[in-house]
């Protein structure tokens, strides 16, 4: 009957799912010998954890081996036992999300009489001897005191190899841009689908642990040409437990902030925000609950120049819940829900594009902009232990956000967006409205087995992005005025008008198998293959382009040195694919008016009698043969425990961009090209090339009153290609650059826009007597390449008039935050745990520029000759903010 019941419980997984999600949970492992170093084969191995509801249990194998997956995240008591020997027990073991703690090898001591039970503390920096990965993780425990920002976003650039990005796509990972980063929350991929410029937001207050791994991760990871981040909120216990926190800044607890070209000044400013979680049994050791909900709110006076001061306003609603469930001793249910629904009064340009930072506006209508945006995710996780080597497990998961950006005022809906290059003065209306709503479903299953030496993993997926939406570059009276219009100089004019509606889809489906061999006592090999194919559904229906051959080797190794969890060497090599984002499929696979006018006289005033070049189209033609866009990657590492208190590492990685997708123009036709730079109906462009090299050094001491984390790493970025995110122009369009054209890529090779050649960061916590602790996170690093920029005939398009990067570099910048945080149990007698709280962020800012107006020239005649010189060469467009000091409590109960 079990077995009956087991077969119908595999084929109900099989038929729920077939994206699988990410790891939600940790492993365990360790050797036992006796005193003569011989295995002990059967020992019982317990495990218990306020995180985990009842007790896991397995027994070592003939070699005295034992490893216990899927563990939820947190600190556990082991217990070793065995009827001829002495019993051990270690307390405080702690178990991370995506790693293997091991307890390396264990003597027990021969049962002679009855004697008491050892118990160990078990608090030291463990090597983690399985995973050949590179990244770190950060606990609760690490970033609760430390100074970091509300959205979890901000706490990845602790990490090395992780750097901070002041062109809004958060944080660059191993070289590549914000755009090619994957992120996952309790296994839910919540990855903006258009564009993976970001994901769903929550506080820091919310999350358990994040994992980042920056390169080296194996064949079950995919998708990402940057990093993968993965995050696990917090769950139920079978006590109940809460927190209630709070915090608040204004500009009368900042500096002042030093504009960049267009003096927008902030006049006030206020944000703040305050949340509730609530966590406990339903059922003890069976059915546990986790509610949390923190709606924050964002004011500024903003100050356009000449224009009065407007009101910026945000309001958000975060929210997570999660329901865990063990439904019997061998099968656990999760359901997960986590959201993000928002809206914005914005005062700012409704486009990015670098080139069209305004010197000054004749009227605000241009910048003001009403959005909404966020929505909500689901997830339903099945873990099943179909036999004792054999762990199913089975996912499926939906998504349901809206991004919706259309103007504020009357005015700004019925006029142009009119930018006058010479001048830098912009005007006019808003010049676009855009409601999108994007979905994605997802389901895998996948399956462990633990053969021997082996531990086996394959796992099949399936995921369903789409994007329904209508887009429309805003124009006059039923479109009669182009709805964007460029004043180039003298009497030339480019203007742009279009309108888009429609529903497009990628579906991606997954395979994935792998091996962990356990050579010997000191190898284990990491070996698997993965595959990935791509079906681009066009507004039709049918499938408007597929990519298929995207089959991604990867091998890893660890060698162990000394005694076990106590050094390695370790490296690997791998194919990376990336999953690419809608915004191609919008821009491409369905039908759309578009229009560029050329004229003479000023169109705003008679729109008729311009040079129209019709660059509408239907869904392009399928691209045969298209090559998915990736790179190669190798690694290499060792680190190295010393003592009980410190842990050593230097890893090395190195990526190369081996194929790109992109879109060109066909400079006959006009007509729009999809495919792979440098081959096929692309090769009138050069093939995209794209390196990264980086070492780190790290030195870790997580441990005692006193923890830190210090890493430095020295690198190199360089190609003709920025990456997914056109850092050139700020265009933040996914597989989209702005340069069609061939004379584009004349001297575009050189060093990258993110190259920083050296940076060094630190972090850490003292904790001082009376309940005080002190955070800090500190961070110096290179400025970034400059370059010469000219116009080219395209606006929004530039071409190089030098070398790519050979125009200097930014300032080099450094940043300091602290944190202070009062235990106020120190003070009160009371049950609950309340804590104050100061964070003060930029301390001692020096205000240096970040990003510099790189265009020399602000338009070209009629043989290409540049000319107009751009009176804001390198003038700063945007600086560090300056100190700000952010307080705050938290209450836990």
């Amino acid at each position: 009957m079990k077995k009956i019941g087991s077969l119908i419980l595999l084929i109900f997984l099989l038929l729920v799912g077939t994206s699988w999600s990410q790891e939600s949970s940790g492993s365990l492992e360790g050797r036992i010998f006796d005193s003569r170093q011989k295995a002990i084969a059967s020992a019982d191995i317990s495990v218990k954890s306020d995180s985990l509801q009842g007790m896991r249990k397995i027994n070592t194998d003939g070699k005295g081996y034992f490893r216990i997956f899927s563990l939820p995240v947190g600190k556990y008591t082991v217990k070793i036992q065995h009827r001829a020997f002495q019993s051990v027990t270690y307390e405080n073991v702690t178990v991370r999300l995506g790693t293997t703690t091991s307890l390396g090898e264990i003597r027990l001591n021969q049962k002679t009489a009855e004697i008491y039970e050892i118990t160990v503390t078990a608090e030291k920096p463990i090597v983690d001897p399985v995973a050949n990965s590179l990244g770190a993780n950060l606990g609760m425990e690490t970033f609760a005191t430390l100074p970091v920002e509300r959205n979890f976003r901000s706490m990845l650039s602790l990490s090395p190899q992780v750097n901070h990005s002041f062109y809004g796509d958060e944080v660059n990972i191993a070289g590549s841009t914000g755009l090619g980063n994957v992120y996952f929350i309790d296994g839910i991929n919540v990855t903006d689908p258009v564009n993976a410029r970001t994901s769903t937001d929550l506080p820091y207050n919310f999350i358990k642990e994040i994992e980042v791994k920056t390169g080296g991760y194996e064949a079950e990871y995919g998708r990402a040409l940057g990093g993968i981040v993965n995050v696990i909120t917090y769950s139920g216990s079978n006590e109940i437990k809460g927190k209630l926190f709070g915090f608040f800044t204004n500009q009368n607890l900042a500096g002042t902030y030093r504009p960049g070209k267009v003096k927008q000044k902030i006049d006030s400013f206020s944000t703040y925000d305050f949340g509730l979680s609530l966590g406990g049994p339903l059922i003890r050791d069976n059915l546990w609950f986790y509610l949390a909900y923190n709606p924050t709110f964002e004011d500024r006076e903003v100050e356009i120049p000449g224009l009065g001061l407007h009101q910026d306003r945000r309001r958000s609603h975060l929210f997570a819940g999660k329901l865990t469930w063990q439904a019997s001793p061998k099968t656990n249910i999760v359901f997960t829900a986590l959201g993000d629904p928002n809206t914005h009064k914005r005062i700012s340009q409704a486009f990015s594009d670098a080139l069209t930072v305004p010197n000054a506006l004749t009227n605000p209508d241009p910048y003001l902009g009403e959005i909404s945006s966020g929505g909500y995710n689901l997830s339903l996780h099945i873990q099943h232990v179909l036999k004792e080597n054999i762990l199913l497990k089975t996912a499926f998961s939906q998504s349901r956000n809206s991004d919706n950006d259309g103007p504020a005022t009357q005015r700004g809906s019925q006029e142009p967006f009119f930018f006058d290059f010479p001048s830098g003065t912009l005007s006019g209306g808003y010049g676009r409205l855009l409601k999108t709503y994007t979905y994605r479903s997802a389901a895998h299953i996948q399956a462990t087995f633990f053969w021997g030496d082996h531990t086996l993993k394959t796992g099949i997926a399936f995921e369903d992005n789409a994007v329904d939406g209508r887009a429309e570059n805003l124009a006059g009276q039923e479109g009669q005025i182009p709805s964007i219009i460029f004043h180039m100089g003298h009497s030339q004019y480019w203007a742009v008008s279009s309108k888009k509606k429609a529903s497009v889809h990628n579906r991606v489906f997954s395979i994935f198998a792998q091996d962990s061999w356990l050579v010997n006592n000191r190898l284990r090999i990491n070996a698997g293959l993965r595959w990935d194919g791509q079906f681009f559904i066009g507004s039709d229906g049918k499938i408007a382009q597929r990519i298929t051959d995207q089959w991604q080797p990867r091998f890893g190794f660890n060698y162990i040195l000394g005694s076990p969890g106590t050094q390695k060497i370790f490296g690997s090599f791998g194919r990376f694919y990336e999953q690419i984002p809608l915004a191609l499929a919008w821009a491409f696979y369905a039908s759309s008016i578009y229009h560029e006018i050329y004229y003479f006289h000023d169109p705003r005033i008679n729109p008729s009698g311009g040079f129209i070049i019709d660059r509408s189209h239907n869904i392009l033609p399928e691209v045969k043969n298209l090559k998915g866009q990736h790179f190669d990657e190798f690694t290499f590492g060792y680190e190295k425990r010393i003592g009980n208190d410190f842990k050593v590492g230097i890893r090395g990685i190195h990526r190369k961009l081996r194929q790109a997708v992109d879109d060109g123009v066909d400079p006959v036709s006009f007509e729009y090209i999809i495919g792979n730079p440098g081959t096929g109906n692309l090769s009138l462009l050069p093939k995209f090339r794209k390196k990264y090299t980086g070492l780190e050094i790290t030195l870790e001491k997580p441990l005692g009153d006193i923890n830190f984390f210090f890493s430095y790493a020295l690198s190199k970025n360089h190609g003709n290609y920025t990456g997914l995110l056109d850092t050139d122009v700020g265009w933040a369009q996914a597989n989209i650059t702005s340069r069609d054209f061939p004379a584009q890529w004349i001297n575009s090779t050189g060093l990258l826009p993110n190259d920083r050649t050296h940076v060094f960061k630190f972090y850490g916590t003292y904790h001082l007597p009376l309940g005080l602790s002190l955070g800090a996170a500190c961070i110096l690093q290179s400025g970034t390449p400059i370059n010469e920029y000219g116009t080219f005939n395209v606006p929004g398009s530039v071409i190089f008039l030098r070398k790519r990067g050979t125009g200097g570099r930014t300032p080099t910048l450094w940043d300091t935050n602290i944190r202070l945080i009062y235990d106020l149990r120190h003070l009160m007698k009371t049950s609950f745990r309340p804590k104050l709280i100061a964070d003060v962020f930029h301390l001692f800012s020096q205000r240096e520029a970040v990003i510099l107006d790189q265009l020399h020239y602000l338009a070209a005649d009629a043989q290409g000759n540049q000319i107009q010189a751009n009176p804001n060469y390198l003038v700063p467009s945007l600086y560090q903010p300056p100190m700000i000091i952010r307080l705050g409590f938290e209450i836990d109960f």
